[in-house]
């Protein structure tokens, strides 16, 4: 096990690298849209105003800020639609910041004021395509990110559980356990048509659980996901949580929210 020094450390060491990463990445993109700007100018024999150029690179800059918070908003399961509402509500973001960035920078160091509306039009005739493009690519680079972070998870967690009966040694298959109950020192496994005794607590065997498939609906019960067919409401913040044998849980209302968040992201299950 590390130790809290040394998580702390590597911590700040990851952040700092982050942190270096992007400013390397800000500097290049700003470098090369100056470069750019000059090589057009000299090609269109005009005049180049390097603090213009610079001025407007920080429409790239604007990504280095709004692509980690799109992934960052996309760390949960959604659906591909809201992953595309979400690239596209960045890519409104990074049109409006924009504009407001240029005239509040020109109007504070520059002696020619960009107007808000005369940078709104310069950018979407510009970088509306680019800007799309990259959204679009970023949303679906994390969703296969997510989506290899699942599968690599999945295969850490619990796959059979082992239980003594009559003297012999049995493998549960954790995928054919509807729910988890405790029954102090026990807990029971509990599988269409039987139950089992597993000698430990409800809290050691959570923590090695996919918390994607299983989740804990009262304090002395974990459902799996995969059997619920129904939540209904009992008016008083708790539910009744149907599965796939007949069976019907309590879930209490502590747990009844991160219920229903991760059963709505199933579209099978319907909450009354």
């Amino acid at each position: 096990m590390l130790s809290p020094g040394f998580a702390y450390s590597f911590s700040r060491e990851r952040s700092s690298s982050l942190f270096v990463l992007r400013s390397v990445a800000a500097g290049s993109l700003v470098l090369i849209n100056i470069l750019f700007d000059l090589s057009t100018t000299y090609w269109r024999k005009s005049a180049f105003y390097f603090s213009e150029s610079l001025l407007f690179s920080s429409f790239w800059l604007l990504f280095i800020l709004l692509i980690p918070a799109l992934l960052y908003v996309q760390k949960s399961r959604l659906s591909c639609w809201v992953r595309l509402g979400l690239a596209a509500t960045a890519c409104v973001t990074h049109f409006v910041l924009y504009p407001g960035l240029v005239w509040m920078l020109s109007k504070s160091f520059y002696e020619h004021t960009f107007e808000f509306r005369q940078t709104l039009e310069f950018s979407l005739n510009t970088y509306c395509f680019v800007t799309l493009i990259v959204y679009a690519l970023v949303s679906m680079v994390g969703t296969w990110v997510e989506s290899k972070d699942r599968t690599t998870a999945a295969s850490v967690f619990l796959q059979t559980i082992v239980v003594a009966e009559h003297g012999e040694r049995r493998l549960i298959p954790v995928g054919q356990i509807l729910y988890f109950s405790s029954n102090p020192p026990y807990v029971n496994l509990c599988v269409k048509g039987s139950k089992h005794l597993y000698k430990g607590t409800l809290r050691a065997l959570e923590r090695q659980l996919n918390p994607e498939q299983f989740i804990r609906i009262h304090k002395s019960c974990i459902v799996n996901l995969q059997y619920v067919v129904s939540l209904r409401s009992r008016q008083n913040g708790d539910y009744d949580v149907a599965l796939t044998d007949g069976t019907s849980l309590r879930s209490s209302r502590v747990y009844a929210r991160e219920l229903k968040r991760h059963t709505s992201n199933a579209a099978r299950v319907a909450a009354h």
